[in-house]
């Protein structure tokens, strides 16, 4: 289920155990994983209490690993999107799209929610399979990026990668510190950075 599918009507259509995920995203996305609460994941969910331990009976650990997985699984979409929105991509267009959807999504929710994946990073508020499931979210995440750069004929596709995701994520963090889009704003200025195009 995409970010825009679940605020539509078409959500409805989503069984219980999805939307359990969804919300287990945006909880851990500002409370991060220790803050998450079971309770209010379900509620959001409009989902039965009883159904979180019929869909999940690894208990808290289980959904929080499978939410980042569906982390990982969206972030990779997003830049699959902005490869079929474009004739010609360039890795600073990459750049540029992914903040775009990041300044629409903090705009949006009024800087409230961040990245789930560095919130789990940032907050050990999970076991072994959360500490796994995150490497792995950001391991699937970077992967579509070093593939795409490398299709771009970037230069070096690994490097420009960990440029790439290094400005996001901490402009991210600052856009939430200040309640600003400005740090996104200015990373767009610096697309330059992650290769030539």
């Amino acid at each position: 289920m995409s970010d825009a599918e679940y605020g539509s009507n078409a959500a409805r259509a989503y069984r219980p155990r999805e939307r359990i995920v969804y919300q287990a995203v945006q909880h851990m996305r500002s409370r991060g994983p220790g803050g998450a609460s079971l309770r209010a994941i379900v509620r959001d969910a409009d989902a039965p209490w009883g159904s979180l331990r019929h869909y999940f009976p690894g208990g808290k650990d289980q959904l929080l690993t499978e939410a980042l997985q569906w982390s990982g699984e969206y972030a990779s979409a997003r830049v699959q999107a902005y490869l079929d929105s474009v004739a010609h991509p360039t890795p600073g267009g990459l750049l540029e799209a992914l903040a775009d959807g990041w300044i629409a999504d903090l705009q949006r929710r009024g800087f409230s929610r961040g990245c789930p994946i560095a919130a789990a990073t940032m907050d050990a508020g999970g076991g072994p399979d959360v500490a796994s499931a995150t490497g792995a979210a950001l391991e699937r995440w970077e992967g579509v990026i070093v593939a795409a750069l490398g299709e771009m004929d970037a230069p070096d596709p690994q490097r420009a990668a960990n440029v790439l995701l290094s400005l996001l994520e901490g402009a991210v963090l600052l856009c939430r510190a200040k309640q600003s889009v400005q740090p996104l704003e200015d990373v767009k200025k610096c697309a330059e950075l992650v290769g030539p195009w």
